[in-house]
């Protein structure tokens, strides 16, 4: 993905998913925000992020430089609201329950301005019964690699890839 007026992204959901998409998109410059509900999960992303640099460097994926920079573009914290208000991007990534993911999507539609791509990590869940707004929807799988960018996917009433297109989104 390239958006040229996305800065800032906030990822929500720190647990198996969360920390794999921040650094993807932090390894490519973004400056991303980490958001959970609970300190341990953030304790282990920061963790995880740490490992998945050292392995990317010796592998020679990565330089030292690289993976630090990296690192240093990833906050993470436990206040969720002045980071999704203040985002360009979200990307929601918790556990695969309905009814948690629809509590996120509405808390976000009351936060973000309308404009706001808010992107759903689900294999399996309809787009449409998560959100009734403009969301997107992407598939990752487990582990993150470089084979390229996931497709997104629609529901009922959400951007289509024209769409985006048109307001400057690159998929």
């Amino acid at each position: 993905m390239d958006f040229e007026h996305v800065k800032k992204i906030t990822i929500l959901g720190q647990g198996v998913m969360g920390p794999d998409i921040a650094l993807c998109f932090a390894i490519v410059g973004y400056e991303v925000t980490g958001v959970d509900v609970m300190e341990k999960p953030l304790e282990r992303a920061a963790q995880k992020t740490s490992l998945n640099c050292q392995q990317m460097v010796e592998g020679g994926i990565l330089t030292a430089k690289e993976a630090i920079n990296a690192q240093d573009r990833i906050t993470r914290t436990l206040e969720w609201e002045g980071s999704v208000s203040s985002s360009d991007f979200i990307m929601e990534a918790v556990p695969e329950d309905m009814e948690t993911k629809q509590v996120v999507f509405s808390k976000c539609d009351a936060l973000c301005s309308k404009d706001i791509i808010i992107a759903s990590n689900t294999s399996s869940m309809s787009i449409t019964r998560i959100a009734s707004n403009g969301s997107s929807g992407k598939g990752y799988n487990r582990p993150l690699d470089d084979s390229g960018s996931p497709e997104p996917y629609g529901g009922n009433r959400l951007w289509r890839k024209d769409i985006c297109r048109d307001k400057g989104y690159d998929f």
